[in-house]
């Protein structure tokens, strides 16, 4: 099943400076109900299974806010490739009225890679603009999750967009 993993990822260590966090273990057929105050899935890397989604779809209904940071691709830069990633959280998302693109983000606006070449035994390093990792600097600072930031990186990003026929009490920012 899927579960927390703290400090793995970067958005969790810099997460941890601010708030207190607590690993919450999915396993797989458990029909715990989580006790939280808000829940982040960051970056899942296995499928969720359905008592897992259960659970999720369990804790938002009873008001529990909830950030999902999904990955569709995952990147594997040694060999710089990207394969198919799915979480499983598709129809849970869309029951909450939106859907996760399939393909990646393409834009001009991006951040600088380092690309090393080796060159008659000499490494030399080139900075690129990479256009898989848009960057963003038009951040509402108003709101609470973007207050005090410039820019925000967001490698291998999708399109999130509203399912058609929302109800008019489920409202959709992009």
């Amino acid at each position: 099943g899927a579960q927390w993993k703290g400090a793995s990822s970067k958005i969790a260590a810099d997460i941890e400076d601010l708030y207190s966090l607590k690993s919450v273990p999915l396993a797989p057929g458990t029909t715990t109900t989580i006790d939280a105050d808000a829940i982040l899935v960051a970056g899942p890397r296995e499928k969720f299974d359905s008592t897992s989604i259960a659970a999720l779809d369990e804790a938002i209904m009873r008001g529990i806010p909830i950030a999902f940071l999904i990955d569709i691709k995952s990147f594997i830069a040694g060999r710089f490739l990207v394969m198919p990633q799915d979480a499983g959280l598709g129809d849970l998302l869309k029951h909450y009225g939106f859907l996760i693109g399939d393909r990646i983000i393409f834009d001009a606006q991006c951040e600088s890679i380092g690309l090393t070449q080796n060159l008659g035994g000499f490494a030399y390093t080139t900075n690129l603009r990479y256009p898989y990792i848009p960057l963003i600097d038009r951040i509402m600072s108003t709101h609470p999750i973007g207050r005090g930031l410039e820019a925000v990186s967001l490698p291998f990003t999708t399109s999130v967009e509203a399912v058609q026929g929302l109800p008019s009490t489920v409202h959709f920012t992009p």
